[in-house]
């Protein structure tokens, strides 16, 4: 049993720490997640973490790393969850439920965590709906089935019988092949005996659907495209096979073993982007208006002959119709929304140079399609944190007496959306909500809507 130890943004003194030790390639692997500084008040390396978007586990020897977000272990688990387009309320723990996972575990273990969904989502899978495929099948038989190949069947001795080519219903499909090589990767992440046990029925169940086969990346990128609404519910466990299988696998492929140093790594950008993209689509699911993610049209960068230089696209745009009402990008910078202790605004909580350039851009290039509005959303994690003024959080740009472009930050409270998707009650007012209020009172007033619709938030 490997030691663990939590690794947070503060960090902590690792006396047995020695990063002189290690080659490049797991220093390079450790730099990922973490980050050291030797402390002579100490007499040893000081460890923390290197970015808040950056979490995970990292194997060193005997001893696992637990790199920690600044929040707990249910909110965590929820807002992975729902960015993965799973539904919440299954995975609480409940009484009667059988199928339940407990989120009120108080210390990380990401690897538990995985293995643990990874069995609730399969579980989920058998409650509802098992992916079947029609397969053709090539025979010779005694009595009719399917389409005669008279061609084949002609010169052949009568007790032969017939080829006959018909399809026939099976669950040898891709999409169980996937999930049973991630049930067998979920097993090897030393879990505790209870879940343990889980995956191995599973597994064994799995074996009578399909056959192991090796999975590449593209098997699951052309599962996920061909999900149905039968097959829906395997969307959350095709996105855990994704990090299961590729995300802990050996060093050395080759080789086939597993090293003593292995990351499991979670990027919160990602995870934010499509959390906040999913909110926002239950937000205006009663609305005339619509999302689009990451939609390139006019925003591609050309070279002087018209190929393509760049793409660049904003990670969501709010549209009516034909038009473009604003352009959206999240970004996991809770610095931006919080002024974490500080008895004031500073530059630390205004957006880089980086950040205004780039929505400038999105913005400038959008208004081809009509005025249009540009947000960053960032994630509200403390609740009790003195928050920035409206006027503090908005940048205008004026180009001109009357051109100017207007940049609002705007929060996702974190905490509080997270329980109302846990508990099924109404999104909070935050940040969001008032910019949904405001996109939809722009098209009353232009003429485009004859009366505002209350929004529904559906979770």
């Amino acid at each position: 049993m490997k030691n663990s130890i939590r690794i947070d943004g503060v960090g902590s003194p690792l006396r047995w720490f020695d990063p002189t030790s290690l080659t490049d390639a797991e220093r390079a692997q450790l730099r990922r997640l973490i980050d050291w500084k030797y402390s002579g008040a100490d007499g040893c390396y000081w460890v923390k973490r290197k970015a808040p978007h950056k979490i995970g586990r990292v194997i060193c020897g005997r001893r696992v790393l637990s790199v920690v977000p600044d929040m707990s272990t249910q909110d965590f688990t929820t807002l992975f969850l729902y960015s993965l387009g799973a539904d919440v309320t299954r995975f609480v723990d409940r009484k009667s439920s059988s199928i339940a996972l407990s989120t009120e575990d108080k210390e990380f273990d990401y690897s538990h965590l995985l293995a643990a969904l990874m069995a609730t989502a399969c579980e989920g899978i058998l409650a509802t709906y098992v992916a079947k495929s029609y397969e053709r099948r090539t025979e010779r038989l005694t009595t009719l089935r399917g389409r005669v190949d008279w061609l084949r069947s002609a010169g052949a001795p009568k007790h032969l019988g017939l080829s006959c080519e018909y399809h026939e219903i099976t669950t040898q499909s891709l999409l169980n092949q996937v999930v049973l090589q991630g049930l067998g990767a979920a097993l090897s992440l030393a879990a505790p005996p209870s879940i343990t046990r889980r995956l191995s029925k599973l597994e064994f169940v799995w074996q009578s659907l399909g056959t192991r086969r090796h999975v590449t990346i593209q098997d699951i990128n052309s599962c996920e495209r061909s999900l149905n609404r039968l097959t829906e519910g395997y969307r959350t466990a095709l996105a855990l096979c994704r990090m299961l299988i590729f995300g802990v696998s050996p060093g050395d492929f080759f080789r086939g073993g597993r090293g003593e140093l292995q990351t499991l790594e979670f990027d919160l950008s990602g995870i934010f982007e499509r959390f906040a993209r999913e909110v926002m689509k239950a937000r205006l699911y009663s609305s005339p208006l619509y999302v689009r993610f990451q939609s390139e049209d006019g925003f591609q960068i050309l070279d002087d002959s018209g190929a393509l230089y760049q793409k660049a696209r904003p990670d969501f745009s709010i549209e009516f119709q034909d038009h473009t009402l604003a352009v959206l990008d999240a970004k996991f910078k809770p610095r931006y929304v919080t002024l974490e202790g500080q008895a004031s605004f500073t530059s630390k909580n205004r957006l880089s140079p980086s950040d205004v350039y780039q929505m400038l851009f999105y913005v400038d290039r959008a208004r081809a399609r009509g005025a249009v509005q540009g947000y960053v959303i960032c994630p509200l994690l403390d609740n009790t944190a003195r928050r920035p003024t409206k006027v503090e959080s908005t940048i205008v740009w004026r180009r001109g007496e009357s051109d100017e472009i207007v940049i609002q930050v705007v929060d996702v409270n974190i905490p509080e959306t997270l329980h109302a998707l846990r508990t099924r009650s109404d999104l909070p007012r935050d940040g969001l909500a008032v910019l949904c209020d405001e996109l939809l009172a722009s098209c009353v007033s232009s003429g485009r809507l004859l009366s505002p619709s209350p929004l529904r938030a559906s979770s």
